[in-house]
């Protein structure tokens, strides 16, 4: 049976996210031997290094600096625009630290080179590195099309073929993969033969999340792209034999599942601060730090919660091929990545009922504000949510209202995930006091059988009514504390809600 770590300091530590902007987090990247060497000082070093020590290892030798420099400003570039967080630089060194074999790091360094729909644009060097395979409209939209029959660049069909696109046809699925493998075999077209290039963009086909069997072929990922890779072998002259050609796709597999190793964590507090970094780069909102609004954040969380329960399913997280990694490695993973999701389902919907019923308290006072208006300043150091203030106007739970919910999500709402974020608070003391309140069957109850978006009057009163009187009095003396300009329409609120309860009594 599997339980959650008990989170320390030294664990909160030494598990902080660095952010894009913060150094990096140097010591992680150096074998024992460089640990001796003053380290570099900031990542497009890092990533030089890396470059050289993996291109050398792979026979390429008299590299010019400028070249190593220009592929890692590229990827810095890339991967340091602000609407990355959870994506950032950093990541790229986090998946890539265990690894050993040259053409895994290479892979890891140019796997999340694009990030379009987070983006929404390319810089100029990816622009320059993908051409031919957008085109612009009138308005200035890209549109990402595969190769025509016609086309002559064999290195830009391979990468086409590997990833099953169509001459022609739109590129939807794996947009993002792709283009970033594009982008790495380019760069390294004039260091690396075809076959090792196609290692790569395997490897990083590999990381397109989240598939199940091919509806087309009934084979599971990792043996479809092997499938694909033994014709392109044929079609692109790879001089691959066998043997390379499994072991390519073990190269892969190993990538895919360290782009996914956070689901796997033995720590769920790990998972969630993961998790929790991938909202802002979901939505552009909450990257204002200071303007976000109740409703932007419940928009956000409700994003969140379908991910979980209607999207994600644990079985197709990891994947395998040929034997690799063992059965009895994939089932300890499918049983850790199971439990996290499980807990994070509860955490996610205890936070996105406890902000419904903030947004339903706004909408029913004067419409939409910012969070702050009712929840307090995240940065301030009076802040109500920061100080956990809203403890004094909400009654503490008791034994009895633990017995109905899951006691290590209330204790996570409780006391607080393990690192703080720029758009929201590590402890949830209103998703706490609900989740207590409600219990688990009452809480997926309210959340599969009330409509909580988008918010409107009609669903406002029905979010609040679903709760005791007695938790809607305490928090709207809590929420009118903060929100001074709306004291007389809280308690007008309040006066109409106890008339309609006392009714349906």
């Amino acid at each position: 049976m599997i339980t959650t770590m008990v989170q320390t300091e030294d664990n909160i530590q030494s598990n902080k996210r660095r952010r894009v902007g913060e150094e990096p987090d140097l010591h992680r990247f150096s074998n024992q031997a460089e640990q001796e060497k003053e380290p570099p000082k900031c990542y497009v070093s890092l990533l030089v290094l890396k470059m050289e020590e993996c291109l050398g290892e792979l026979g390429v030798k008299d590299l010019e600096m400028s070249e190593l420099e220009r592929m890692s400003i590229m990827i810095y570039e890339s991967m340091s625009i602000s609407s990355r967080d959870y994506h950032s630089v950093q990541h790229v060194f986090d998946i890539s630290k265990d690894m050993t074999k040259p053409i895994l790091i290479l892979s890891a360094l140019f796997h999340d080179c694009v990030y379009f729909q987070v983006d929404k644009s390319l810089t100029p060097a990816q622009e320059e590195l993908l051409q031919g395979t957008y085109t612009t409209d009138s308005r200035g939209n890209l549109e990402f099309k595969a190769s025509s029959e016609e086309c002559n660049d064999e290195l830009l069909k391979m990468v086409e073929y590997l990833f099953s696109l169509r001459p022609g046809k739109k590129i939807e699925k794996g947009l993002n993969e792709f283009l970033s493998a594009l982008i790495a075999v380019r760069c390294l077209k004039k260091f690396l033969p075809m076959d090792q290039l196609a290692e790569i963009a395997c490897c990083i086909e590999a990381t397109i999340p989240f598939r199940s069997d091919n509806p087309e072929t009934k084979l599971q990922p990792m043996e479809h792209l092997f499938s694909r890779l033994v014709e392109a072998n044929k079609k692109f002259n790879l001089e691959m034999k066998e043997d390379q050609m499994e072991e390519a796709i073990h190269k892969a597999v190993n990538v895919a599942l360290s782009d996914v190793s956070n689901f796997a964590a033995t720590d769920v507090y790990d998972f969630l601060d993961g998790t929790w970094s991938l909202l802002p780069e979901q939505n552009e909102n909450l990257r204002m730090q200071y303007c976000i609004t109740v409703m932007d954040m419940q928009k956000a969380l409700n994003g969140m919660y379908g991910f979980f329960h209607f999207y994600l399913k644990p079985e197709n997280v990891f994947d395998e091929f040929r034997g690799r990694p063992s059965q009895k490695e994939l089932d300890w993973k499918l049983e850790l990545c199971r439990r996290n999701v499980c807990i994070a389902k509860k955490y996610v919907g205890a936070k996105l009922y406890a902000m419904s019923v903030v947004a339903a308290f706004a909408c029913l006072t004067g419409g939409d504000g910012p969070l702050s208006l009712f929840l307090g300043d995240l940065k301030s150091n009076k802040s109500m949510l920061q100080h956990t203030s809203f403890d004094d106007f909400l009654p503490e739970s008791t034994l009895d209202h633990l017995k109905k919910c899951d006691k290590v999500v209330y204790h996570i709402l409780k006391e607080g995930r393990k690192t703080e974020t720029l758009f929201d608070t590590k402890q949830s003391p209103i998703s706490a006091y609900l989740y207590a309140i409600l219990g688990d069957e009452r809480l997926n109850e309210i959340l599969t059988t009330v409509e909580l978006f988008p918010m409107e009057k009609e669903n406002a009163r029905l979010i609040l009514k679903a709760l005791p009187i007695e938790a809607l009095e305490a928090l709207s003396t809590a929420l009118k504390s903060i929100a001074l300009s709306r004291t007389k329409k809280f308690e007008t609120l309040m006066e109409q809600l106890r008339e309609e309860m006392k009714r349906q009594d």
